[in-house]
């Protein structure tokens, strides 16, 4: 009996002894392990297949927001709805300086585009060509077509400069009026005074420009002498982008009892045409085309 049951003690201390170890191994692990992770002791699985186990989220961590996954909220500033928007007006024109402009397009003021059935510079060739009819009062209305070698979007008009006529016109003032400008056949718009040399812009490249402008201040009237006698001073309004274009005036509406081409000199001055109509200038480089031309006004009807 003392013999058994000495066995039976012997055992249970053995395995006392297993416990304890087993439990001391088991203690030495979990200690040594990094906090915040576990162990997957065993594979897990599922009808599906296998079910991959993923490492839990570090300690603290925060899941990211998206506008995919947060509503966003308006701010009190931001409407709700997108703005509407509406197609934008083109600004309107501002006042260009008289020295270079833009002739602002007004149809209804434009009269017709065509000017005299001739050929000759500015209708059929390159050059000038200006219809004088004077009035009663001494202005003039003329008409003036210009056509350029090539097309252009920019020309220099330029009155008359009165100290080519002599000390008789040298205290007057030219003043266009009303200048009406078509290019090409299309009417471009209206420019009601120049008195100075002024730099138009045109909307689109030209060939040939048709002017049509009504001129004071270049009529001096001749006393003693009959009713309505005068001397006008005309020039080529387009010869400051043009000078060395032919140019060719015609003067209508009465008779016309001289020419003078002040520019030319000797006898060349007196340009008066040996046969033909007194009122057809002699063609000239735009920058020699000034006449002074003795007329007969318009008598009062």
């Amino acid at each position: 009996m003392d013999d058994w049951a000495s066995r039976i003690s012997w055992r249970w201390g053995v395995t006392a002894i297993v416990v304890l170890v087993t439990a001391l191994v088991v203690g030495v692990v979990v200690v040594l392990m990094p906090r915040g992770e576990s162990v997957a002791v065993a594979t897990a699985s599922s009808d599906s297949g296998p079910v991959r186990l993923l490492p839990p989220a570090s300690a603290g961590a925060t899941p990211s927001l998206t506008s995919s996954t947060t509503p966003s909220t308006p701010s009190s500033t931001t409407p709700s709805n997108p703005p509407t928007t509406t197609p934008s007006k083109a600004p309107p024109s501002t006042p260009i300086p008289s020295s270079s402009i833009s002739i602002p397009l007004t149809p209804a003021d434009v009269v017709a585009t065509t000017q005299p059935a001739v050929s000759g510079p500015g209708v059929t060739e390159p050059g000038i060509s200006i219809w004088v009819t004077p009035q009663l009062d001494g202005s003039l209305e003329v008409m003036e077509a210009a056509l350029y070698p090539d097309p252009v979007d920019v020309v220099t008009l330029d009155p008359v400069d009165v100290h080519n006529g002599g000390p008789a016109f040298a205290a007057l003032v030219p003043t266009v009026t009303h200048l009406q400008v078509t290019a090409d056949q299309t009417p471009v718009g209206v420019l009601e005074s120049m008195t100075r040399p002024t730099t138009v812009t045109l909307p689109t490249r030209a060939r040939q420009l048709l002017l049509r402008y009504h001129l004071d201040g270049v009529t001096v009237r001749s006393t003693p002498s009959a009713t309505g006698r005068a001397s006008i001073l005309i020039a080529p309004l387009s010869a400051g982008s043009a000078a060395a274009l032919q140019s060719q005036i015609r003067i209508g509406g009465g008779p016309v009892l001289n020419l003078t081409c002040p520019r030319l000199h000797g006898d060349a001055a007196s340009c008066v045409p040996i046969s033909g109509d007194l009122g057809v200038a002699p063609v000239l480089p735009a920058r020699d085309d000034v006449v002074v031309a003795q007329v007969d006004l318009p008598s009062p009807s």
